[in-house]
């Protein structure tokens, strides 16, 4: 079982291909602290990630929940939420920052600024939005699962962020090359219109107000679609750009328009995030098997949750 979040399959000569590498997982059950964050990275690899770091591209989201006052924060998705890549992972950092690798982030955490939060780490790593029905995704963990294991009366405001969709893309996107996957993209917004409206149902959660940050779908070539260059894990084939960036766009904009449909969602776009950041870039964001966010892109996603949520801007 693929425990990937952001993997692409290429067609190439007939023959799809996933850019895939198994990615372990852990799972932490509805109403517990996620597990200690880990770093598998070599240090080759963080090396060369601190010496071509640069600022981000800017998402244009504005900050939405600076009136807030949380007292749950809720983790649902794929492995970008459940241990992707290397650690520390942007949901343990929102909810309390690692104090000796950050410094500067002292005190900027959700468990500082609400004290007594009670999170919630319900991601499952290579999850999807739900059934498809067809044998890709036979037996994939389901996001409509995550949402239903749910409680119903936590306290306080609720923040949820959501990291989901890059395997729905990934098991489907032979069809998708080829402009084959009409009814993948249907059974996709039906699926994240099931979701959402069982999330953001009145009182589902409890009576405070609720803030969702949901994530669309990054890409690691910067839409190149070169794929045999993002190192020993990718695949050594490629597809055009512009077929990369056809499948993307048309898969974010299914998710946008999911957010857009749902009072309460907004945009986490991590797209725009990390464009520029991808393995064909000198500060490249991505773990070895370029699918995952590294060290600094964890960093970053958590940096633009925490001005998402709050307006503030803080410097490492």
């Amino acid at each position: 079982m693929r425990n990937l979040t952001l993997s692409f399959s290429i067609l190439l000569f007939g023959s799809p291909l996933a850019l895939a590498a198994a990615c372990g997982g852990s799972t932490s059950s509805p109403g517990s602290a996620a597990p200690a964050a880990s770093t598998d990275a070599g240090a080759t690899e963080e090396a060369s990630a601190e010496a071509g770091e640069e600022a981000s591209s800017t998402p244009t989201t504005p900050p939405v929940a600076t009136s807030a006052n949380f007292g749950t924060y809720i983790v649902l998705g794929d492995s970008i939420s459940d241990r992707g890549g290397a650690g520390p992972f942007f949901y343990d950092l929102l909810h309390q920052n690692d104090d000796t690798t950050y410094p500067s982030w002292k005190g900027h955490d959700l468990s500082t600024r609400f004290p007594g939060l009670q999170y919630v780490h319900a991601a499952v790593a290579g999850s999807i939005t739900g059934a498809y029905g067809d044998t890709t995704t036979t037996g994939a963990p389901l996001m409509s699962a995550q949402i239903t294991g749910l409680g119903s009366s936590y306290p306080g405001d609720i923040l949820v962020t959501i990291t989901i969709g890059g395997n729905d893309l990934n098991d489907h996107a032979g069809d998708a090359v080829l402009g084959l996957d009409a009814p993948e993209k249907q059974k996709f917004a039906a699926n994240l219109k099931a979701d959402l409206d069982a999330l953001t149902a009145p009182g589902r959660l409890g009576t405070g107000k609720l803030y969702i940050l949901e994530a669309n779908i990054y890409d690691s070539s910067d839409g190149e679609g070169d794929w045999s260059k993002g190192g020993a894990l990718c695949p050594n084939y490629t597809v055009s750009g512009t077929q990369d960036q056809t499948v993307f766009a048309d898969w974010n904009q299914i998710l946008t328009q999911a957010i857009a449909a749902h009072s309460g969602d907004y945009l986490f776009d991590i797209h725009t995030l990390f464009a520029g950041h991808g393995f064909n870039s000198s500060a490249n964001w991505y773990f070895s098997d370029c699918i995952h966010p590294d060290k600094i892109g964890h960093n970053e996603l958590r940096r633009e949750a925490w001005r998402l949520i709050t307006g503030e801007s803080i410097a490492d």
